[in-house]
C-alpha cells in the first residue's frame, strides 16, 4: 500500500476469467458502488497465445479478440450486473507490461487483482504474473482470493513504523467502516540479531532487557 489520501473513484481491475479474478471484479464493482467510482476491466491477451491459436485454428485475429471481448462483457455481467460506470477493454501484448502500460495511462486510485490467474499455484500464495504486476504498478493493488461473504468481517493492518503504516491503517479502517467490520493491528518484531546475515552470535552481545524495554516504548 502506497502512500494515498483520496478515496477509490478509479479502480482498475484485471480479469482472466479465473474464479480469483471474478472475486476481484465483485470487490471491484463494490468498492466502486460505495464511493461513486469509476470501474476498468482490463483483460491482456498474451500475444505468444493468440498466435498459437491463430496457427492451429481458423479463426483469425480480429475474429479471436472480439470472441474474448463477449467472453468479458458475459463475465461482468454476470458478475456485477446493471452496473454502469464500468469500461471494459481487451488488449493483446505481455501481460505484465501492458497491464502495467494501462495503469499509467488510466492513473487509478487502486488496482485489484485475483491473488493466482487461471492456473492456481499450489505452492504459492501468488501467481508470477501477479507478483510482477505488483511490482511494476505505481498505485496501491488490492489482491483477492475466492470468498464466501461479500463483506469484510475483520481486516488486519500488519506495520512496521514506516512511511507506510498511515495510509495502510487509513486504508483498512475505510474498509472497516463501509462493511462495520473490526480493524485488528499487527507489529511483528523480528530481533535484529537473529539475522544470521549480520553478525555471528558468538559476536553479537545482546541486553536480555531489550525486548522489555521495546515492548514498553510500543505501549506509549
Amino acid at each position: 500500500m502506497k502512500t494515498r489520501e483520496k478515496p477509490f473513484k478509479k479502480i482498475l481491475v484485471g480479469v482472466d476469467f479465473s474464479d480469483a479474478s471474478k472475486a476481484a471484479l465483485a470487490e471491484s464493482c463494490r468498492l466502486a458502488r460505495q464511493q461513486d467510482g469509476t470501474l476498468y476491466v482490463l483483460h491482456v491477451v498474451d500475444i505468444s497465445m493468440l498466435e498459437s491459436i491463430g496457427k492451429f485454428s481458423h479463426f483469425s485475429e480480429p475474429e479471436i479478440i472480439s470472441s474474448i471481448e463477449e467472453r468479458l462483457r458475459a463475465f461482468c455481467n454476470e458478475v456485477v450486473g446493471n452496473f454502469s460506470e464500468i469500461h471494459l477493454t481487451v488488449k493483446t501484448g505481455h501481460p505484465v507490461k501492458d497491464f502495467a502500460n494501462a495503469s499509467e495511462e488510466i492513473k487509478p486510485d487502486l488496482v485489484v487483482l485475483g491473488a493466482w490467474g487461471s492456473i492456481p499455484h499450489s505452492d504459492q500464495t501468488t501467481g508470477t504474473t501477479v507478483k510482477q504486476i505488483v511490482q511494476e504498478c505505481k498505485t496501491d493493488v488490492l489482491l483477492m482470493k475466492p470468498r464466501e461473504s461479500d463483506k469484510f468481517s475483520k481486516v488486519v493492518a500488519c506495520i512496521d513504523f514506516s512511511n507506510y503504516d498511515v495510509p495502510i491503517i487509513r486504508a483498512a479502517n475505510q474498509l472497516c467502516i463501509s462493511d462495520e467490520a473490526t480493524l485488528e493491528i499487527i507489529h511483528l518484531f523480528f530481533p535484529p540479531w537473529k539475522n544470521e546475515s549480520l553478525l555471528t552470535e558468538e559476536r553479537l552481545v545482546v541486553s536480555p532487557d531489550f525486548e522489555i524495554e521495546y515492548r514498553a516504548v510500543l505501549r506509549v
